[in-house]
């Protein structure tokens, strides 16, 4: 019941601004992987963005990014496509690879839907 009141009240307007200001702005680590866990209850694609530079952080906090954004699915799928493609943005390839794999982890782990199966 908690866990529910909690996503429902992360995703009223300007509570994902206040979050990823201060996901910008603090320097501890632990600190980072609780915000990074807010932002992925949001559900929302605007949380992706924000949590992609924490894919090339420290150990402590590029798992959590990677969990976070595997959590988001799809609205993180292409972001890391994008990634990858740019050769500026290197320091976050092996993030957005461990992204990906997550993301078809997950998808293989899912049962196919009726309408697919029939």
């Amino acid at each position: 019941m908690f866990a529910l009141q909690f996503v429902q009240t992360i995703r009223l307007p300007g509570i994902l601004d206040d979050l990823i200001e201060e996901l910008e702005s603090t320097p501890s680590s632990s600190h980072r992987c609780r915000l990074i866990r807010k932002l992925a209850l949001s559900h929302s694609s605007a949380a992706v963005q924000p949590i992609v530079p924490f894919l090339a952080w420290d150990v402590r906090v590029r798992p959590v990014a990677v969990e976070a954004l595997v959590s988001l699915g799809e609205d993180a799928r292409e972001a890391m496509l994008d990634l990858l493609r740019d050769p500026s943005r290197r320091e976050l390839h092996a993030g957005a690879v461990l992204v990906l794999a997550g993301l078809v982890r997950r998808q293989a782990a899912t049962p196919p839907s009726a309408a697919v199966a029939g």
